[in-house]
């Protein structure tokens, strides 16, 4: 099992608000062995409550990639309704040259309405999104591949051409995140390299088999796939901790207007122990297909304690 640390940066909970603070956390998590750093592609915090500091991530992680070797860095997930594709083309094939080739690129249809008002970006309806992740599915990998010039997505591109091409061949690794299994999943199946979704054991293993389905009607097989899921982590050293975070966690739900889950649903779409409970809590998901746990961590004693499950794993 990999495990990666889906760095929230547009969560309220534990946010990072300087740039020596997400510096610090990448050159430690590259230390310990991390496989991937994501982060979460928003232009504001959802919620908002303090209106606190969150940079644009694609320059966050161009940053990141010159103070650090190994680490891969990736969204989860990037909106496609945020940014010119041609635009966004160029901007991943500079950040794969900056990284040496430690990009993974996270797409999806987005889905806060109330950024996309605030700074004046398309939101469109659910059916106009998912048509515009397809083109850009499609276009991308004809931008980052094509030898020659080329005209895509209705003419909004014309005569296009990309130089240099990112360092990754044939392209950079595409995640697409999202479990929707009429749609989402088919596109899975059809483009990607990597897939995102959540939920209790029983609904990933669901989605795997659905999935599974997609791929074999495209003519590819699921190994081909990486399967990732994102679980925020509460760890403690004893029982007394964990449990004394869960209810801080608990309680900050209700503080930013969220609903505030049972304890056991709670646990149940959560790494909730003592390292040694998380370890079997990922043993199941990697019994079930899943080959890649991404790591929420929304308090500072978790922070400290998720090094112990990265170097153990």
């Amino acid at each position: 099992m990999k495990l990666s640390v889906y760095l929230h940066g547009s969560s309220p909970f534990n946010p990072k608000t300087t740039i020596e603070e997400y510096v610090n956390l990448a050159t430690k998590y590259e230390k310990y062995g991390l496989d991937t750093l994501f982060f979460a592609d928003h232009l504001i915090r959802t919620p908002d409550p303090n209106k606190s500091p969150l940079y644009e991530t694609w320059t966050l992680m161009s940053a990141l990639a010159m103070v650090t070797k190994r680490i891969r860095f990736g969204t989860m997930v990037t909106p496609v309704t945020f940014r010119n594709i041609g635009v966004f083309a160029k901007m991943i094939s500079t950040i794969d040259h900056i990284s040496n080739g430690r990009v993974t690129v996270g797409l999806g249809n987005g889905w806060y309405q109330k950024e996309h008002e605030m700074f004046s970006l398309e939101f469109g309806t659910m059916r106009e999104r998912m048509t515009t992740l397809e083109y850009w599915l499609q276009d991308l990998m004809l931008l980052w591949k094509a030898e020659e010039t080329t005209n895509v997505s209705g003419n909004i591109l014309k005569n296009a051409y990309l130089n240099p091409k990112p360092l990754q061949k044939p392209h950079p690794p595409i995640l697409i995140g999202g479990g929707g299994e009429k749609v989402t999943l088919k596109y899975v199946a059809k483009y990607a390299q990597m897939s995102n979704f959540g939920g209790s054991i029983e609904t990933l293993q669901n989605k795997i088999n659905v999935l599974e389905k997609h791929c074999d009607n495209a003519g590819r097989k699921l190994s081909d796939i990486t399967i990732t899921t994102n679980m925020a982590a509460i760890i403690g050293s004893t029982e007394n901790e964990v449990n004394e975070s869960v209810e801080i966690y608990r309680t900050k739900l209700a503080e930013f207007g969220q609903k505030v889950p049972s304890l056991d649903d709670f646990k149940k779409n959560r790494l909730v122990g003592t390292p040694e409970q998380i370890m079997e809590q990922i043993d199941l998901r990697e019994d079930i297909g899943i080959n890649m746990i991404n790591l929420t961590i929304n308090d500072k004693r978790s922070e400290d304690l998720v090094v112990n499950l990265i170097k153990e794993n």
